[in-house]
């Protein structure tokens, strides 16, 4: 029998990196707006100034959020890959306000550069982005943790809500 074997696996289960559905989910809104048609939020060409200005305002707000949320993780000395074994529940920083803040932060990430990919397209196609996060990532990750650290979680979950 070889190591682990019969024993129930120490991760969320999740084997698809997360980022990558939100690359996946640009790539998407950029071959919509290349091969289907142009899509603009407001039924207009929106000014650069304006969708520069839109576009580094998600991308920094996601960064700082998401090195926060990483600087969290790693002070608490917990991994930050699902696929890794959790081995505390992180309660303070960003995770005080959400329990997905790099999740979160890799949505406004997307809009950020939604925004200079396809502005119409990567807003239609966030809702598809994150009902995949959710039903493929942040449902494992919650049955992991209930699981592993039990009343614990439980009581973190009653506190702190999942998104915003």
């Amino acid at each position: 029998m070889s190591e682990g074997e019969g024993q129930p696996r120490d991760n969320a289960g999740v084997w698809f990196p997360p980022p990558l559905i939100y690359v996946l989910g640009l790539l998407a809104a950029w071959l919509l707006k290349r091969f289907v048609a142009p899509f603009s939020v407001n039924g207009s060409t929106v000014a650069p100034v304006v969708r520069i200005s839109y576009s580094a305002l998600f991308l920094v707000l996601g960064l700082v959020l998401l090195v926060w949320a990483i600087g969290w993780f790693r002070k608490s000395g917990t991994a930050t890959f699902p696929l890794h074994t959790t081995t505390r529940i992180v309660e303070h920083g960003p995770y005080q306000f959400t329990r997905n803040p790099m999740y979160l932060a890799m949505a406004f990430i997307y809009l950020g550069l939604g925004t200079l990919v396809s502005w119409g397209w990567s807003i239609v196609l966030l809702p598809i982005v994150l009902f995949v996060v959710y039903f493929y990532v942040i449902r494992r990750e919650e049955r992991y943790l209930s699981r592993k650290f039990g009343r614990a979680y439980l009581e973190y979950k009653e506190r702190v809500r999942r998104w915003i």
